[in-house]
């Protein structure tokens, strides 16, 4: 019962829960040992639960993502030297990590390579030509025709061609996923889950959270985060680096000009006093 009071039944997921089809960015703020990790992975499993509503994805940034060090300390030195990191980076690997971290989960999907190839080309900016190309010439009319275009040598080295000279950028590449997963789910509500960012600098956080309140704007997707109390403060700070918005604003539930909504934890210590308080 206390442990289930302290760790399992939190008020928060009920929260969290709530505003899962909202348009809102969602972030879960907390000191270290306050449960963040514990009461998304119980929110994780509750989504899969419900398979006719959510496509939820859960991705742990303690794992090892080498890309992602060698990226982190490249902006730990530009500010080091006196730059001035920006916010948003269309080429942040992050987006890479978690497209990759998605088409891991749904790749069981027989038809999902082939569907998702023809919705790039049909859509990615790099590939405008290529496509007006196909349809003006080969125009395929079914799964088969583009099945036989998709393997043809000369499709291929079109497509090559197209790549060397420039490549969709990870941000891009990973809207364009969801886009492609929210066709195939249009009555699902897909939710991203982004645990231990705090592994990383202040800067590649910066530009995660940034990046996430862009993509729950939209229709597609929902997306939740877990900052320490400490980090999101920095994160926040008005005037540093673009950063318009003071920690003080996370006393409202929502913050309408920013499409968040905030679910702050308390302490492990501050838990167990109110647990005790709450049962006598």
């Amino acid at each position: 019962m206390f442990f289930n009071s302290l760790y399992i039944e939190r008020d928060e997921e009920k929260q969290l829960l709530e505003w899962r089809t909202t348009k809102w960015c969602s972030i879960v703020s907390g000191y270290l040992g306050s449960g963040k990790t514990t009461l998304l992975l119980k929110l994780y499993d509750t989504l899969k639960q419900k398979k006719e509503t959510d496509l939820p994805f859960y991705i742990d940034f303690t794992q090892k993502f080498a890309t992602l060090d060698e990226y982190d300390n490249s902006l730990i030195q530009e500010k080091n030297n006196g730059g001035n990191v920006s916010t948003e980076n269309e080429n942040n690997p992050v987006c890479t990590v978690i497209a990759r971290h998605i088409i891991d989960q749904i790749k069981e999907d027989i038809n999902f390579f082939r569907d998702y190839k023809i919705f790039k080309v049909k859509h990615a900016l790099i590939y405008n030509d290529l496509y007006m190309n196909i349809m003006e010439n080969e125009n395929p009319q079914n799964d088969n025709d583009w099945d036989n275009l998709l393997n043809s040598e000369a499709y291929k080295n079109r497509k090559i061609a197209i790549e060397a000279q420039s490549q969709v950028p990870p941000a891009e590449n990973l809207e364009l996923l969801l886009k492609f997963i929210k066709t195939k789910n249009p009555n699902r509500t897909i939710i991203i889950i982004l645990d231990n960012l705090d592994r990383y600098s202040q800067y590649l956080q910066r530009q995660v959270y940034t990046k996430s309140l862009s993509l729950s704007r939209t229709e597609v997707v929902k997306l939740i985060l877990a900052f320490r109390d400490t980090n999101l403060r920095s994160l926040r700070r008005e005037g540093e680096q673009g950063d318009i918005y003071h920690i003080e604003s996370l006393n409202t539930i929502y913050d309408s000009d920013s499409n968040l909504g905030t679910v702050s934890l308390l302490n492990t210590a501050e838990i167990i006093k109110k647990i005790f308080i709450k049962t006598k």
